[in-house]
């Protein structure tokens, strides 16, 4: 299969790419992703398809192309979800903007949110490597703009979860 012309067709879009370039891109190989875990060698796609059991990173010591498409895909897939769910962090920012000048209130806030945030974590680009030794990979940058909502919302929520005031403060 073609899967690395597929993935260069991506990074030829734009240097960074925004919601429509992501969800075309998933939309047009979507066939392919499935037939692709279908044929895979590598037995963690199958179960993430059959049981949404989050796979683990990759291990294997040479990396093919069907898992690098795979591994690029999956990572476009979720962080679309993510741009997508912009408008819930903005739903869920609007309480903080009334209390952020409150300490105490904004942990209680940390701590009301803590399982949207405590996992959550996008910095605006995918890495997928596609080479262990020596070490290559494809960096893909994500315009932030379009989901600075969440951008917001990871900010905020991870400088007050892994403060160490907040740490005093519930323990």
């Amino acid at each position: 299969m073609p899967y690395i012309s597929y993935i260069q067709e991506l990074l030829n879009l734009d240097s960074t790419l925004n919601i429509n370039h992501i969800h075309w891109w998933l939309i047009k190989y979507e066939d392919d992703y499935r037939k692709a875990i279908g044929l895979t060698e590598c037995r963690k796609w199958k179960r993430f398809l059959m049981t949404g059991e989050e796979p683990f990173p990759c291990a294997c010591p040479t990396r093919v192309e069907d898992c690098i498409f795979i591994e690029l895909y999956f990572k476009l897939d979720r962080v679309l979800k993510l741009m997508l769910d912009d408008e819930m962090y903005e739903e869920v920012l609007i309480p903080y903007e009334g209390i952020k000048h409150n300490k105490k209130a904004v942990f209680e806030w940390v701590k009301a949110n803590e399982q949207l945030g405590k996992h959550l974590y996008f910095d605006g680009t995918i890495q997928v490597t596609t080479q262990k030794e020596p070490y290559k990979k494809i960096d893909i940058r994500i315009d932030k703009s379009e989901c600075e909502n969440l951008h917001k919302f990871i900010e905020v929520f991870k400088t007050n979860y892994y403060s160490l005031e907040y740490n005093e403060y519930y323990n």
